[in-house]
């Protein structure tokens, strides 16, 4: 895991922590870091995440773990 990933995983927890909810953005670069590093049961627990919220699903975290299983 990257140094850079670190900071965002840190900054994602300080976000929630103060009461911010993710936007699918914020859920997408996690999935993508977590796939660069090999972590996918992370990176299924996010996009579930994704599926349970009231947020728009766009084609984006679909591909990406699609890309990462083929």
């Amino acid at each position: 895991m990257g140094a850079a990933f670190k900071l965002g995983l840190r900054l994602y927890g300080e976000m929630l922590r103060i009461g911010f909810d993710p936007d699918v953005f914020t859920y997408t670069a996690l999935i993508r870091g977590h796939c660069v590093g090999g972590n996918m049961k992370e990176a299924e627990e996010h996009f579930t995440k994704i599926q349970k919220s009231d947020l728009p699903i766009d084609h984006v975290p679909y591909r990406i773990l699609f890309k990462e299983y083929c």
